[in-house]
């Protein structure tokens, strides 16, 4: 595919680093499919899945959240006080702005916090916004409320297992490849994917990492879930998800009761890397199922046109 680099400047003066890719020749109403990576990542952890997305046909676009990877922090660092999943979800609104082209519909991919975003998005716009441009979903390793990270039985404190220094600390705390694979990753971990996320951990500022945790675990965006209700939509979860664990993605599911559930025994919760190609089974669905409930509204305009 050909990519091009773009800066979508925000509203409020954040420079976000985007990327669009497609394969020449597609046409401009074709689908385009927008991928929202997790905090403490970019945008290169969807490389695996936007590689086997080639040969789709489809506009494909990627970008690194406010604070991570190429994007900046906009007006300062006082801002990450007030860091939310509501901005994240503007962030989206503004990529899909700049650069999806008008007459494509747009299938959101959001895993983690960056289904947050999505989910986000999809709450605080009106029918003239993403509600009128979102045509499917795939909800990666996410929650729409009630993370609670470390406030359940069983349950492991992200935060101090992964060495983040505490809210309100200067303290820069190192982010350990061991820490990583036993929090993030289920029964198997690539030696490169674990190296990966820790380059991206490490390359993202302490205090972006603390503001965005804060975000993932305070969030409340169900009302993201409504506008999803009569869409494709497929709710992945893995089965060792120590982050945002199975009940999380179950209780989505019971909301959006014609969305498909798809549970990963031997994953963890970052499934880009541990399975791309179950996130492009399921992208396939949702294409599929888009494709033809566009084929049959032109189907009915041309018959309205006929009589």
């Amino acid at each position: 595919m050909e990519r091009q680099q773009r800066t979508v400047t925000t509203a409020d003066g954040v420079g976000l680093a985007v990327t669009v890719r497609s394969r020449p020749g597609t046409v401009p109403q074709a689908p385009t499919v927008v991928l929202a990576h997790d905090w403490g990542l970019n945008q290169a952890s969807w490389d695996a899945v936007v590689a086997r997305l080639a040969p789709s046909g489809l506009h494909v676009v990627t970008w690194d959240q406010r604070g991570h990877g190429a994007s900046t922090l906009g007006v300062g660092r006082a801002a990450l006080d007030s860091l939310s999943a509501g901005d994240l979800g503007r962030d989206l609104g503004a990529v899909v702005r700049a650069v999806v082209p008008p007459a494509s519909p747009v299938i959101l991919v959001g895993h983690s916090l960056g289904g947050m975003a999505c989910l986000s998005y999809l709450g605080e716009s009106g029918a003239g916004g993403a509600r009128g441009r979102v045509v499917g979903a795939v909800l990666v390793s996410t929650a729409a409320v009630d993370v609670r990270l470390g406030q359940e039985a069983g349950r492991v404190g992200l935060g101090r297992r992964l060495r983040l220094a505490g809210a309100g600390s200067g303290e820069e705390a190192p982010v350990r490849a061991g820490n990583l694979r036993e929090v993030l990753f289920g029964e198997v971990a690539e030696p490169e994917a674990v190296a990966a996320v820790q380059a991206a951990f490490k390359g993202t500022d302490p205090a972006v990492l603390r503001a965005a945790y804060r975000a993932f675990c305070s969030a409340d965006v169900r009302s993201g879930l409504e506008p999803l209700m009569r869409l494709p939509v497929s709710i992945m979860v893995g089965g060792h998800d120590r982050v945002t664990p199975p009940a999380r993605s179950r209780a989505m599911t019971m909301t959006l009761t014609q969305a498909r559930y798809v549970s990963l025994r031997s994953a963890g919760h970052l499934l880009p890397y541990e399975a791309p190609d179950r996130i492009i089974e399921e992208l396939r669905w949702v294409v599929s199922v888009v494709g033809a409930r566009l084929r049959a509204a032109a189907a009915r305009g041309a018959a309205s046109q006929s009589l």
